[in-house]
């Protein structure tokens, strides 16, 4: 039976640490993601005026809805 190699078991604990991070942004991301949704249906403004690069909070994220002739 052969040694332990250090090298390959630090490396495999580096991809594991790596995949770890992948992961926790990954959810961070679909969490505001998910949160952004919600506040723009909410608002009633999914359809036209929810964006990326909408603000998340105050009131400027929730703009009043349009009344529609």
């Amino acid at each position: 039976m052969s040694k332990p190699n250090p090298l390959l078991a630090k490396v495999r604990q580096l991809i594991d640490a790596a995949r770890q991070r992948v992961v926790s942004a990954v959810h961070a991301e679909l969490t505001q993601l998910h949160g952004h949704l919600g506040r723009c249906s909410r608002a009633g403004i999914l359809h036209t005026l929810c964006s990326p690069s909408a603000p998340t909070h105050g009131a400027a994220a929730h703009p009043p809805a349009r009344a529609v002739p």
